[in-house]
């Protein structure tokens, strides 16, 4: 795969995580947490893998990432069934260190500035309390998916603790498909962390 296709792969896999969202650590017992938020912060670890197999030559890259957003922006209402967001938006200005495989053997290492601004946007996700600790999200989240589009469907576990709300996320996300006749898996994971302030 040419490394101009490669680095595009694993942009989109950058993109596609920081869109979703599943269970992972955090915790409270069961406090209310409806009321109105500021958006204070989304902490995120990526890791993506982009395998290129073309007859017995196989090319992998592997990507990572580690951010805390900034220009944070935008409100979160909370009711007992939904989140909406209000003029939600954030940028991430780091940098992405991919290494590279051919046929399981390491050819090289870089990085790459990753820089990206979601736009001021609003939108809404129904939400459901499955137990004291964790929020389950049928049809996916605006707040979650970290768009006022809504994500895949998924949860986070909750803490909250003096007016502060934090959300603690992780998601597996995994593609194939075929790039100038060979086949490419695109597999990747976040783990992500999103902080509250009640208003």
């Amino acid at each position: 795969m040419k490394p101009c296709t490669r680095i595009l792969f694993v942009f989109t896999i950058f993109l596609a995580l920081v869109s979703c969202s599943k269970d992972n650590d955090g915790g409270t017992a069961g406090a209310d947490i409806t009321g109105t938020y500021k958006f204070v912060s989304l902490q995120a670890k990526t890791s993506s893998t982009v395998q290129s197999t073309s007859g017995s030559y196989i090319d992998k890259t592997i990507t990572t990432s580690e951010y805390t957003t900034q220009n944070n922006t935008g409100t979160v209402i909370i009711d007992a069934t939904k989140f909406t967001t209000t003029n939600f938006s954030y940028s991430i200005n780091t940098t992405a260190r991919s290494t590279l495989y051919e046929n399981g053997v390491l050819t090289d290492t870089f990085s790459l500035p990753f820089q990206f601004t979601v736009l001021a946007s609003s939108g809404t996700g129904t939400y459901k309390r499955v137990s004291a600790d964790s929020l389950y999200f049928s049809s996916g989240s605006s707040l979650i998916g970290g768009t006022a589009s809504a994500s895949q469907p998924g949860g986070a576990r909750i803490k909250y603790e003096n007016g502060k709300l934090t959300l603690y996320s992780s998601a597996a996300v995994s593609s194939t498909s075929t790039n100038q006749g060979a086949t490419v898996l695109n597999t990747g994971i976040v783990t992500s962390v999103i902080t509250l302030q009640k208003q």
